[in-house]
């Protein structure tokens, strides 16, 4: 599922569906973030991006949770995550 209608859609469908928003959602600096995270934790982009939204649904809970909508929200929910999580991570290009 490419474009699921709401985010109670397969674990499986939601990460296909991350993956598929990210090269069109995120801007550089955000993807080069991304790509180092994943590297350091051993783990998906599609996944981090799944925690980010995650958590930032959990602290925007009026947020219209269709997938249509909440694919504009990509950008600002990692904004957000990077400036408030940003001493837990690395920084970008920290790994190569």
């Amino acid at each position: 599922m490419s474009n699921p209608d709401s985010f109670e859609a397969s674990p499986e469908d939601l990460l296909s569906w991350i993956a598929s928003e990210i090269p069109s959602k995120l801007n550089d600096s955000q993807r080069r973030w991304l790509d180092t995270q994943s590297k350091a934790l051993n783990t998906s982009n599609e996944q981090i991006m799944n925690d980010v939204l995650a958590e930032w649904l959990t602290r925007h809970p009026n947020v219209n949770r269709h997938a249509d909508s909440l694919g504009d929200s990509l950008l600002e929910a990692l904004e957000d995550f990077i400036a408030r999580h940003y001493k837990e991570f690395l920084p970008v290009g920290a790994i190569d």
